[in-house]
């Protein structure tokens, strides 16, 4: 509707799927937590 292009379904279907291997490094995924308001504990040894 935006752009007054033709609807085509097989956009929306692609842009449906997931990747399956999403990968990031730890200091990232616990920035990522943070921000979420989770706090980040030390593992209990």
């Amino acid at each position: 509707m935006k752009n007054k292009e033709p609807y085509n379904p097989d956009l929306y279907k692609r842009s449906d799927v997931r990747q399956v291997n999403r990968e990031i490094p730890v200091e990232q995924a616990i920035l990522l937590a943070q921000a979420q308001g989770y706090r980040i504990m030390a593992a209990a040894t």
